[in-house]
């Protein structure tokens, strides 16, 4: 049925005559005068092995074959299992495809967001500047306290914009974290002040808690400290209403 034969038509012919296609007949007929006279068995008992068989229409298709022999009456007989694995070649084309449309996806968004990142990162770093040069010129308590929030705040969105990048690095396995000084006490005052507003929005209080003294100077990322610290106050901020939020940060020894 596979191959389109009857068992009359079949029976008692040559297997290279039926099933096998013409540019392979060569290799067959090599490789069993070679068994013949070695006995070195190169196909027989290795298993599923993936070959190409023909139809009686002589079109050709993608077939898995295993084969094994035995004694019989002292003559030695083989046994084969053989089947169309046509459907099963089409679906590994077609996961090939799919693998690669998204690997090429990957890499547009890859592409994409290190433009998006370097066209915003070129407005925000004008911005920032002309904030600093606001800083020199007279302003009012009310309005340096204003403009050290907005650079600040700025300050973060940058970062942001540059995390972007950190997308195709998580990727790649070459995230790197930094290991530098900083002081978890100023990372915590500049947290509190830059969501202050949002949390005024709500109704709710943000406060913090901490002994700078205590606290002292750490090693580590300051950047990811920040981000942590903004993703929880932002989410305590986000789903309470007229409430207090406090941030309490102590340092444990080992």
């Amino acid at each position: 049925q596979i191959f389109g034969y009857t068992r009359e038509e079949a029976v008692g012919k040559a297997i290279e005559e039926l099933i096998i296609p013409p540019k392979l007949r060569a290799a067959h007929k090599a490789g069993m005068d070679r068994y013949r006279r070695t006995r070195v068995k190169h196909v027989v008992g290795k298993g599923r092995i993936k070959l190409e068989g023909m139809h009686k229409n002589t079109t050709t298709f993608p077939i898995e074959i295993s084969i094994s022999s035995t004694i019989m009456d002292g003559e030695e007989v083989f046994i084969s299992f053989l089947r169309d694995i046509t459907m099963q070649v089409k679906n590994e084309v077609e996961l090939v495809k799919a693998r690669d449309k998204a690997v090429s996806g990957e890499r547009a968004k890859a592409e994409l967001l290190a433009v998006m990142s370097h066209e915003m990162r070129t407005p925000l770093n004008g911005m920032l500047g002309t904030l600093e040069l606001m800083n020199d010129t007279k302003l009012t308590s009310k309005q340096e306290s204003y403009l050290r929030i907005i650079s600040r705040s700025g300050r973060i969105l940058l970062q942001h914009v540059n995390d972007v990048l950190d997308v195709s690095r998580l990727d790649s396995g070459m995230m790197e974290l930094s290991k530098i000084d900083y002081s978890p006490s100023e990372i915590v005052t500049e947290v509190i002040e830059n969501l202050a507003e949002s949390a005024n929005l709500r109704g709710n209080r943000v406060t913090a808690h901490f002994d700078p003294d205590d606290l002292g100077t750490f090693i580590g990322d300051p950047t990811r400290v920040q981000q942590i610290l903004i993703n929880l106050v932002g989410n305590a901020i986000k789903f309470t209403r007229n409430g207090k939020i406090s941030v309490d940060v102590e340092w444990q020894s080992d």
